[in-house]
């Protein structure tokens, strides 16, 4: 069963300076965590989908944003913050496995 919340949470800066907050939007726990960020220019929405593997857990992350008309401009930037949000697993590994 899913749990819905509009829960808040600032995620640190974007590629480019801004401040990013971001609200969780599914939460299966121990399955999937899915948010929309709420503020900047670009509002991606990600998900972390979680799976035992060889007795560990298996991560997969999937990103999307929209970049239509101007906003096209900023695809190097949205680009640097996506690959910031990949290294963001290594902290959920942590977290996970604490």
């Amino acid at each position: 069963m899913s749990a819905r919340a509009t829960r808040r949470a600032s995620r640190g800066r974007a590629a480019d300076g801004s401040r990013r907050t971001s609200k969780i939007t599914e939460l299966e726990p121990a399955s999937a965590i899915a948010f929309q960020t709420i503020t900047g220019p670009v509002r991606p929405r990600g998900r972390y989908l979680l799976a035992p593997a060889d007795g560990g857990t298996r991560v997969r992350f999937e990103l999307e944003a929209k970049l239509g008309g101007l906003k096209r401009l900023m695809a190097p930037m949205v680009q640097k913050t996506m690959n910031a949000e990949v290294g963001h697993l290594d902290r959920l590994k942590e977290v996970l496995e604490g």
